[in-house]
């Protein structure tokens, strides 16, 4: 047969996320040589960096071929970002065969074994290779007393491991472990089963919620950018659900053991990411979990733990940046987690790379990059650093007029004439007639000028007012702070405004950190992620707005967008049917003689053959496509009574009583001429 890779490439060259043209592509890759295939396999995996069956496929094909070195090399990139108990197997299978009968063995052996179980110990099928350790474990050579003590200990350690969560067969794991403290020593075996029971009780207790949780979930699906495909919407439900349940903390970790329960959450996360990968909201979702938790770590003294989920959250930034490089929203979370954290210069760097990113892409993802830029250095540099950042955008022609509103409402708060300076940059922006025709930009000159206020006394009015203020009642003057604390004030101050908003209505802003950074980082019209991602977090683009609620609108807002749709052009009319003659349906027992039907209606039911026919036992049934073929091949005549969806014919629309009732309609229309079977 043929290699028909060409063909296939075709339609990837033109969908890059076909997964069926990939699927078939990989099947004839398989036919090839592993010298052909190779590169068939990388440009799928450069896609799919998370697909680990194909992974696993690719390491097969090697390993047939004999060509070791490959195989460690693909093992080494894909248990990076797969989260595979199959994966992890190969790998620990390929270390055995390769390793057996050497010097090293124990050795790396070990390493291996501490590898997978620290990385995919706590999945639910992990307990084969939990048990693998532990019997690798016990074959140790016979040592010394000491060595005897501390190989007694290390299994304990595993065997309470991999009991201490819900996995599958936790209870025979649980009898393994019983046995060994028996038989080990039985003087003391009591004491440390009893101690550890409650434990592995509820562990065992909750093996099938998490079975149940874990069965409708799809972790062999190819990761894709998100098409409203309702599928991947029930997948995104299941998985959000899931990790819902997870965070409830149903094992009840307290004090001390609260680090395992960031572990379960973040290992849910991880699990997620390799099919949902394109989701920025998930990746916002865990690195705002782990950045609390870490918070939370060093309120309870661990320094250590609070130390490592830093480092968690920069890796996890990271790793969303790798796999989404072009995500306006998770660049500019990561360059705000970096300046809380007092990392400046590394938040600088970001932002930097983002615009190197964006290359010559023009709009409103490089404007508001350099407006958080600006808005951030402000914070951090003060005006002159803003200004800095600012002298560069406005000599950017591919900016908007947005980055001149932006540093003209900053200048409010950072010259000592803010009035002016503000002025003077709205000025600027007029200069040679650059944004001479722009409405928005108008408008926006407009309202400063109409608006000039003291910052401090403003702010200091929004708390008294916020004080007296019914928290039911205050939502909308909150959101009204955080848009403005969003532009004048420290980021600390923004976080603060948000934690209220989390704290007084949880409903709308608990779980979605990445609500809270879509009302932060959109500026008027520009919104830092794609529609597409706004509809995976619930949020509806508005035209207009710089609040801290993305459906928000304020006052001059609105005036924005009307001078904007005034001065776009005018859209076609598109024509339906007369919504004058329409009838409501009133079913009762005897409705079927009163409908009233169209003459071509009644003609067409006349044709039709009985309803029994339809059924299935009658066999007879309607292909649809073939009937749809049918209707197009005819020649429908143009209707005789139309109009255009305009809102002046609101005024020549029949009331109520017009449309039940023929005699009301317009002389000589159609309605008058509709007869009652």
């Amino acid at each position: 047969m043929a290699f028909r890779g060409g063909q296939i490439e075709q339609a990837i060259a033109a969908d890059e996320h076909d997964s069926a043209a990939w699927h078939a592509l990989w099947s004839e890759a398989q036919r090839l040589s592993i010298a052909e295939s190779r590169d068939y396999y990388e440009k799928f995996l450069k896609v799919y960096p998370t697909a680990a069956k194909y992974w696993r496929l690719y390491v097969q094909h090697e390993v047939k071929n004999k060509n070791f070195a490959q195989v460690q090399a693909l093992l080494n990139r894909s248990l990076v970002s797969c989260a595979s108990v199959p994966l992890y197997h190969d790998y620990l299978r390929f270390m055995k065969e390769q390793k057996t009968g050497t010097p090293e063995y124990r050795k790396e052996m070990g390493e291996a074994y501490k590898f997978a179980v620290d990385q995919i110990g706590l999945d639910f099928t992990s307990t084969d290779i939990w048990r693998e350790y532990i019997v690798f474990i016990k074959d140790a050579a016979p040592g010394s007393f000491h060595e005897e003590n501390q190989k007694i200990l290390d299994v304990r350690k595993a065997y309470q491991s991999a009991v201490r969560s819900p996995k599958q067969s936790v209870d025979t794991l649980w009898r393994e472990y019983t046995d060994f403290e028996n038989s080990s020593n039985a003087n003391i075996a009591k004491k440390v089963i009893g101690e550890f029971s409650k434990t592995y009780n509820k562990a065992r207790q909750l093996t099938r919620t998490l079975e149940h949780k874990l069965k409708p979930l799809n972790e062999a699906m190819l990761a894709r950018p998100p098409r409203g495909d309702p599928v991947e919407k029930e997948q995104l439900r299941r998985w959000i659900d899931y990790i819902d349940w997870e965070r409830s903390n149903p094992m009840g970790y307290e004090g001390s053991e609260s680090g395992n329960l960031v572990k379960r959450v973040h290992y849910a996360y991880r699990q997620c990411l390799v099919v949902l990968r394109h989701y920025e909201r998930l990746w916002i979702d865990v690195a705002t979990y782990l950045s609390e938790a870490a918070v939370e770590a060093q309120q309870r003294g661990d320094s250590n733990a609070a130390i490592q989920l830093d480092a968690d959250v920069i890796e996890t930034y990271k790793e969303a940046g790798k796999f989404l490089p072009h995500s306006t929203i998770l660049g500019l979370a990561h360059a705000d987690h970096l300046e809380s954290q007092g990392k400046n210069p590394e938040a600088q760097v970001v932002y930097e790379q983002m615009l190197k990113r964006l290359g010559d892409k023009e709009g409103g993802d490089l404007t508001l990059v350099y407006i958080q830029y600006m808005r951030s250095m402000r914070r951090t540099g003060g005006a002159k650093a803003m200004r800095e950042v600012f002298k560069i955008a406005r000599s950017d022609d591919r900016c908007s007029h947005h980055v001149f509103v932006a540093a003209a409402l900053m200048e409010l708060s950072t010259a000592k004439n803010g009035d002016k300076v503000c002025t003077n940059v709205f000025q600027l922006g007029l200069k040679n007639g650059r944004f001479a025709a722009e409405p928005a930009y108008a408008i926006s000159f407009l309202d400063h000028l109409s608006h000039m206020t003291d910052q401090e006394n403003t702010r200091h009015v929004f708390q008294r007012l916020l004080a007296d203020i019914a928290p039911e009642k205050a939502e909308e003057v909150w959101k009204l702070f955080h848009s403005f604390e969003c532009t004048y004030g420290t980021l600390q101050a923004v976080m603060d405004v948000e934690k209220k908003l989390t704290s007084f209505y949880p409903e709308k802003h608990d779980k979605q950190p990445a609500k809270h950074l879509v009302g932060r980082f959109k500026f008027m019209d520009l919104m830092p992620c794609t529609q597409a991602a706004l509809d995976t977090m619930g949020v509806e683009r508005i035209a207009v707005g710089d609040g801290a609620g993305p459906a928000e609108v304020d006052p001059a807002d609105k005036a924005r967008a009307e001078a904007v749709a005034s001065a776009a052009p005018e859209k076609p009319r598109l024509y339906g049917p007369d919504l004058r003659m329409l009838g409501p349906f009133k079913p009762n027992r005897d409705s079927p003689p009163g409908i009233v039907y169209r003459p071509l209606v009644l003609d067409l039911l006349r044709q039709l053959p009985p309803p029994a026919q339809f059924r299935a036992e009658a066999g007879f049934t309607v292909r649809p496509d073939a009937l749809i073929r049918e209707i197009i091949k005819r020649d429908i005549p143009e209707p005789s009574v139309g109009f255009a969806f305009d809102d002046a014919d609101a005024a020549s629309r029949p009331s109520k009583r017009g449309l039940d009732d023929p005699a009301a309609a317009p002389a000589g229309s159609p309605a008058q001429r509709i007869k009652t079977e």
